[in-house]
């Protein structure tokens, strides 16, 4: 499967399962957005481990138990980005806002 050209947002990915995860998509040549709340410095951490092996990453704050500040992060990663391709919800709350809601 190709994934070149994909995004991700991963929220709570400045540490943990999270940061696991933003890693390994970036391996597969996912461009990945580092969704945190409060520790800039550890999403920077991770960016930086991701960019080392080749890979594409953005930071982007916001309380993901906010709608607002989730319309925020997703403007951000599309205007840097690109749409939002793939949602990894890694914190304990995190709705997913209506853009990225699908039905059936």
């Amino acid at each position: 499967m190709e994934f070149d050209d994909k995004v991700a947002l991963i929220t709570g990915a400045n540490r943990g399962i999270g940061a696991a995860t933003a890693e390994r998509l970036a391996g597969a040549r996912i461009k990945v957005a580092i969704g945190y709340g409060h520790d800039e410095e550890a999403a920077e951490r991770v960016i930086e481990k991701i960019e080392a092996l080749g890979g594409r990453a953005i930071s982007v704050a916001g309380n993901v138990g906010d709608p607002a500040q989730i319309e925020q992060m997703a403007s951000k990663v599309d205007s840097s980005l690109g749409p939002v391709d793939i949602l990894v919800r890694a914190t304990r709350e995190s709705p997913a806002p209506r853009r990225w809601r699908t039905s059936r």
